[in-house]
């Protein structure tokens, strides 16, 4: 008889998708691929670790609140892996809107989303994009696609 309980534990320690190198500011390889039922188009959303929502009144844990860092689509599939980049469009600001631009309109350009934090959440923190970010398959329409996921 074989002793299976070690991996069985360290397997429900890792999620069963996730990041497993980011390669530039838009592109990342993902852990699963075909094994894992992945597919070119895909949609996965990488998420951030989980943070606790405690009522304040009585202090107690009332479930946990996962926002969404970043959408990226599939483009690229391997047996055990996939690669995956960014493909939704921001529109950001190229003029500083100081004294210079005073008499000037604000100029804005179309870019790519980026894996690296552009800004911070209301909770303040980073969203930067990092190895071991777990991954979910999005399979609703994109403008769908909520910023935060609830579980109890």
């Amino acid at each position: 008889m074989t002793d299976t309980s070690s991996t069985e534990s360290s397997d429900a320690m890792e999620p069963a998708l996730h990041v497993v190198s980011v390669l530039n500011d838009r592109e990342l390889i993902v852990s699963g691929g075909i094994e894992a039922g992945l597919k070119e188009d895909d949609i996965l959303s990488i998420m951030d670790t989980p943070t606790d929502i405690v009522d304040p009144l009585s202090g107690a844990v009332l479930g946990q609140l996962v926002a969404t860092k970043v959408l990226v689509k599939v483009y690229q599939l391997a047996e055990k892996y996939a690669l995956a980049r960014t493909f939704r469009d921001r529109k950001v600001r190229v003029n500083a809107g100081g004294m210079a631009d005073v008499f000037n309109p604000p100029k804005y350009e179309l870019r790519k989303e980026s894996l690296k934090s552009e800004g911070a959440l209301i909770d303040g923190r980073d969203r930067t994009v990092r190895v071991g970010d777990a991954v979910q398959v999005w399979e609703g329409p994109i403008e769908d696609v909520p910023m935060y996921n609830v579980s109890a």
